[in-house]
Order: C-alpha cells, then structure tokens, then sequence
C-alpha cells in the first residue's frame, strides 16, 4: 500500500513509550488510542474521523504498520470505564489507566497551554491495523538442513541479496549453553562460507550478552539468524534483551530455523512447551511447525490441536518460504494443516500468508 500521502505518526512523548506502545499493536494487543482533544484545538489538527487511515512509526521514524480509523469519541476523563479503556492494552485496571493518562495530559498540558482537568474531553480512538510494513531487506523461514549444508536453491536466493555481509548476528536458542551456541554458530557460519557468503564477521546473542550490545549488534547486522532449539527460551531471550522491535525495524536479511522461524511468525505456538499462542515477530500470518513429517503420535495430536484454531505450516526439511518487498516464494515441499486435516500448501495460501501477516 502506497503511504506516500497518509499522516506519519508515533506514541507518547519518549522513545521507550513509543516503541513498546507501538510493540503491543504489531502484537495485536493495542487496539485503541486516546488523545486531548484540546491538543487537537489548539494545534489546529483536525479529529481523526471513521476511515482515516496513518502509519505509526517507531520513535526514529521508521514505519511500522498502516492503520484504519474504525471508531471516535469523546469522553469526558471522569467517565472513562474499563471497558472502553482496556483497548488500548496497557493497563489492567481503570486506575492505572487514569493514572498514566492523567501523567501524559498533564505533561502536554504544559506544552500546548492547557491544564489537565477531571472533566477534560478525550477524544478515543478505535483502529485496526490493516498492513505491518516489512523494513526488511529480506525475509526467510527454514525447516532445517540436516546435512548442515544450504541447498542450490536456498543459497543462490541469499546470494542474491547477501551483498553487503559485514556482520551475522546469530540469536540463540539455548541462551545458557554458550558452548554449543559458540560450536553452532561457526558452524552455521561455515554454510554461508561453502557458498562463497562469507561474512567479515560473525557473534551470536545470549545470555552473555549485555542488552546494550545486543541491540548494537541488531543494528549493524547484514543478516540477523533465529536458531533453533527452543523458541520459548529464544523468545523470552529477545525480550529481555529489549531487541523484538529491533529486530521488527531492521532492514537486514533475517533468517530463522525451525524454532527461529517459528519465532517469526504471527502467531508461535512451541507445542513442546504449550498448544496456547503467543504474539511471534510478525514477519508473516504464518504458524510454523518444522521438520515434518513427524512420527510422534503425542506430539502430532498437540500439532492438530493447535489447528484447530489457527492454520499451522508444516515444513519438511530443506524446505524454506521467502519474502521480499510484495512478493513471496516457496522451495521445497510444504503443507498445511487445517483442523487436523493435511493438505500441499498451495500458492494462493502462501500469498494470503504474506498479505495477512503484514
């Protein structure tokens, strides 16, 4: 969707608020905004009406998503309920949303020449989010390679986009076994090299890694790389080194294995852990269990559970699903398992996949 003529906006009056509000609504728990209406008064910006559709961005002014305006109204402060105010996903009871609101009104108060007041109208707007945009260069799932090697024709689609290969940033999934992940990495550093891909440099994130260097080397990777092995432990890692959104905004290639790129969907469900979702990167409408077929019972059960709430994409392995700008390719052999029945992925599902997810 051209954005060329839509309003270009961010969250709150500080980075950290900005990004992590604009976070929640990238994980579908921010579906609501308020806003002073005298703000808008006193600014001369007209009120957002029904229709009107804008980017949020990140705090620098990256793009991270297009919405739609699908509700406004006015509200006086002292008449907000939690019913209402509980869109927004923030808070978990009216009080604390009071009390942060109270804060922000009050400070912009002072910038705008207005004072906060109990009676003061908000002006409460509802949207849906009708479009992630992908800032990466690339995107790419993997099942897994057993033989430790990239095929021909997953290697010749990184090669082509791999032209600038400065520093490969790994995330590991086993954030405590920082001699595997040393092992694991270089190894899996030597598949790019065998296909001539080499990078002047290589690391991997995990619990040795302090949160400030881990969103540095987010920032200045050429390729960013899930790794398998655990996705709830990778999850909760990218968290607590604060990198989700960056890694959300990064204009790197970013690759994912198995659990990496279960962790790169919309929806994660690690069936070893829990058949409940949680909100993954987002990178497309696509819930994936990798190295399929599999023969345990017990864990395809769990697998058919899932489906019937969400479609789930089996990958075989050397299998992989790219996405690139408004296009979106498949290799290898992949199905879909819809209410406990298995079907070949087909190509218009693969489409819906990348339209949905962004």
């Amino acid at each position: 969707m051209d954005t060329t003529n839509l309003e270009k906006w961010h969250f709150e009056r500080t980075k950290e608020a900005a990004n992590y509000l604009l976070g929640l609504v990238l994980e579908g728990k921010k579906r609501a905004t308020s806003s002073s209406l005298w703000g808008y008064e006193i600014e001369g910006c007209p009120i957002p009406k029904v229709g009107d559709r804008s980017v949020i961005t990140y705090w620098d002014g990256t793009p991270g998503c297009i919405v739609e305006t699908t509700n406004v109204r006015i509200i006086p402060y002292s008449e907000m309920t939690y019913e209402i105010a509980k869109l927004e996903g923030e808070d978990d009871n009216l009080e604390s949303w009071k009390e942060t609101h109270k804060h922000f009104f009050t400070e912009e108060g002072k910038e705008l020449g207005y004072a906060f007041s109990e009676n003061m109208p908000v002006v409460f707007e509802e949207f849906e989010v009708l479009e992630r945009i992908m800032n990466a260069k690339l995107v790419g799932f993997f099942s897994g390679f057993p033989t430790r090697h990239f095929t021909d024709s997953v290697a010749d689609v990184l090669r082509e986009e791999l032209c600038i290969r400065d520093s490969l940033v790994f995330i590991s999934c086993q954030p405590d076994n920082y001699t595997q992940n040393d092992e694991d990495s270089d190894g899996m550093h030597y598949m790019f090299v065998e296909k001539k891909m080499s990078f002047a440099k290589h690391s991997v994130i995990d619990n040795r890694t302090s949160a400030a260097d881990a969103v540095s080397l987010i920032r200045e990777a050429s390729c960013i790389f899930l790794m398998g092995g655990n996705a709830t432990l990778q999850y909760a890692l990218m968290q607590d080194k604060g990198i989700l959104d960056e890694i959300r905004r990064s204009s790197a290639v970013i690759l994912g294995v198995s659990a990496g790129a279960m962790n790169m969907g919309k929806h994660t469900v690690d069936v070893y852990e829990s058949t409940t979702p949680y909100a993954g990167l987002g990178f497309a409408d696509i819930t994936v269990k990798a190295h399929y077929p599999i023969e345990d019972k017990q864990l395809m059960q769990s697998i058919k559970q899932v489906s019937m709430e969400l479609p789930v994409c089996l990958m075989t392995d050397e299998s992989a699903i790219f996405i690139k700008e408004e296009s979106i390719m498949q290799i290898g052999q992949i199905y879909r398992m819809v209410k406990g029945a298995i079907t070949p992925l087909t190509k218009e599902q693969l489409e819906r996949m990348r339209r949905e997810g962004k």
